[in-house]
């Protein structure tokens, strides 16, 4: 951006001087001896010509190629796959930059609306006024072994809105209920017993006040236990620190003198960048102290553990609701488990909101589900994505579409796209994949 403007400002002097020359030259050539007048308006005129024939040029470039990104978005649109069960990908919502003075409530809205109808791009815009499927789709390979080039997404405008911090943690606690009550769905149709209670390990981001972490943790707490979930216990983590991290993790299950139970199954939530990677990289270690700690194993062989990890995480509430929501391990080569039991695994759901982070999390979690299907010879399990508002909107999209592209290609059913602003939408958004999931099992059901 800076070399950019640097350049913009090379130009426009160059122009400028080339301006002063001519007439210097011409006054020169002509044998006129100028006064002081005309060289204060040559010196004022000419920077001021230069920069209007300069603002003109970009506004009618603009224009033009915001037109024909728009044709190109919605030709796009047109030629997304039809509904069909068993080659399908869902675009529920796309997220968008939303510049100042725009109503959260009115975007929202639109994005509840159909993503895929043609004109849609004509309401959904980014910060400079282009549609949302404007930016060029990366090309992706036969296989996703091999590395794939995405567009660079610069950081978020100062004009994008932003969740408060109480409609984020409200986002974050909605999405941990829903997640918790699939789980609990996932072993019985029944309302979840005492003996599947689940215990939550909250990690905060470094830097947090002790008061204001604590705060945090009890406000989650409250509000699932409002809920009637199964959570049974939340638990704060040390969060900067990923080895430190890591050890409390491993050692939940060990030292419990209480008289309650411990819980059948945990879910740790790490709001660390580099603990989210360090916890996935080694968590086949992890999972083995685990089963070493608690009698019953925390995370249970049937595989129906949740790995939470809050990739991007810093130290404000709007991160805290980027939740990656994952209901088995990324990595499935290392998961522990045996590879019929990781054959039940029925959804991931991934939620992020870091932009530089969001398309390698991406690739990751395709691999992993693409590496899970090949070793159980099975249809991949359905991916759902919840991008919320901190993505820049085009290139992200477009790098979601030629995924879930790919995916349908890979037999894949259902791949969701989310736009989640704010607890409603979020826990709406978490909640569609699974019904949307069902339309389509229902639908390749063969009739009589």
């Amino acid at each position: 951006m800076l070399l950019t403007k640097l350049k913009t400002a090379l130009i426009l002097l160059a122009c400028v001087a080339g301006a002063w020359l001519a007439v210097i030259a011409f006054w020169r050539l002509s044998g006129r001896d100028p006064g002081t007048p005309e060289i204060l308006g040559l010196l004022l005129a000419a920077p001021l010509a230069c920069g209007l024939i300069w603002l003109a040029l970009t506004h009618l470039f603009t224009r033009l190629q915001r037109d024909a990104a728009a044709d190109e978005a919605n030709a796009r649109a047109q030629s997304l796959p039809a509904d069909d069960a068993a080659n399908t990908f869902t675009v529920i919502a796309a997220s968008v930059l939303l510049p100042a003075g725009h109503d959260p409530d009115a975007v929202l809205a639109i994005l509840e609306a159909d993503a895929t109808r043609p004109g849609l791009t004509e309401q959904l815009t980014d910060a400079r006024g282009f549609p949302v499927f404007a930016a060029p789709c990366p090309a992706l390979p036969d296989t996703l072994d091999q590395p794939v080039e995405l567009p660079d997404l610069p950081p978020p405008d100062q004009g994008e809105w932003r969740l408060t911090e109480r409609r984020s943690l409200a986002a974050a606690a909605a999405a941990l209920d829903d997640l918790t009550r699939r789980m609990a769905a996932q072993d019985s149709a029944e309302p979840p017993a005492a003996e599947q209670a689940i215990g939550l390990s909250v990690g905060l981001p470094a830097g947090w006040p002790d008061a204001r972490r604590t705060l945090a943790c009890e406000w989650i707490e409250t509000r699932l236990r409002g809920q009637s979930t199964a959570v049974q216990r939340v638990q704060l983590l040390p969060a900067g620190d990923p080895a430190s991290t890591l050890a409390a993790i491993q050692g939940l299950g060990r030292t419990d003198e209480s008289e309650t139970p411990l819980p059948d199954r945990w879910l740790v939530v790490a709001a660390d960048s580099a603990l989210c990677q360090d916890t996935v990289t080694r968590w086949d270690e992890s999972n083995q102290m685990f089963h070493q700690g608690h009698p019953r194993g925390l995370v249970p062989a049937e595989g129906a553990a949740a790995l939470c990890l809050i990739p991007g995480a810093r130290t404000d509430f709007p991160n805290y609701a980027t939740l990656q929501l994952i209901e088995s391990t990324l990595d499935t080569e290392t998961a522990g488990t045996a590879p019929a039991a990781r054959a039940e695994l029925k959804d991931v759901q991934l939620v992020c909101t870091d932009a530089q982070l969001l398309p390698e999390q991406l690739l990751q979690t395709e691999r992993a589900l693409n590496r899970l299907s090949d070793a159980t010879d099975t249809v991949p399990p359905a991916l759902h994505l919840g991008i919320t508002c901190g993505h820049t909107g085009a290139a992200t999209t477009l790098a979601v579409l030629g995924l879930a592209a790919h995916a349908a290609q890979r037999g894949r059913k259902t791949l969701s796209l989310l736009g989640a602003a704010g607890p409603a939408a979020l826990q709406a958004a978490v909640a569609s994949p699974a019904a949307a999931s069902r339309q389509n099992e229902a639908a390749a059901e063969p009739t009589a």
